[in-house]
């Protein structure tokens, strides 16, 4: 064995500590790079999230924005379509109003003819039986004559006052049974014919 003089081992120590001191450099930067790519792209990767956070949160947005617009658009239309309804009832409530005024007072009138008639029928049997008192008595005729003769006078005497008291009568009753027969086909008429009747 050869003994290795100080200088030798000064040397190989020397180059072992040269060696030492680059591996532990070269692994320093190997490490530092590493590291810095590794850093690198988890910066990326968190910008990424950033990024698609951000878009997911911009199209959030927008959408609640459309649904907002979509709903106000919905609401406006329907308080449209809520004021045209509660006008078309407003005056459908006037119309029927109205008419029952109008079949009030022509109940009124039709009141008043019955009750003319009533009276007019009244008046003539107490005219009749006057009349055919007082021909008993004058002409000693018969009743059965005596109620002929009376009704050939109250015919003749009151034959247009009757004939057109009954001619109001009927008319009024015609028109009567026309609004009547009118309301009940409207009523069996859908809705949309229904407003059409008025």
């Amino acid at each position: 064995m050869a003994i290795l003089n100080i200088p030798s081992i000064v040397l190989y120590t020397g180059i072992g500590l040269i060696g030492l001191f680059l591996g532990y450099i070269i692994r320093q930067r190997i490490a530092q790079r590493y590291s810095d790519s590794i850093e690198a792209k988890l910066k990326t990767r968190i910008e990424k999230v950033r990024n698609e956070a951000r878009d997911v949160v911009l199209e959030a947005r927008e959408k609640a924005t459309k649904i907002l617009e979509e709903s106000e658009e919905e609401k406006k239309k329907r308080k449209v379509q809520l004021d045209k309804t509660e006008e078309r009832l407003f005056q459908r409530e006037e119309s029927i109003d109205k008419k029952q005024a109008e079949t009030a007072e022509e109940e009124k009138e039709n009141k008043r003819i019955f009750e003319k008639v009533g009276n007019l029928k009244t008046e003539l049997e107490k005219l009749q039986k006057s009349e055919l008192a007082s021909l008993e008595k004058v002409a000693g005729l018969s009743i059965k004559e005596a109620k002929e003769e009376l009704l050939e006078r109250t015919e003749k005497e009151y034959k247009e006052d009757i004939i057109q008291s009954l001619r109001k009568l009927e008319t009024v009753r015609k028109e009567e049974i026309e609004e009547k027969s009118k309301r009940n086909n409207c009523r069996s008429n859908s809705k949309i014919q229904s407003f059409e009747c008025k």
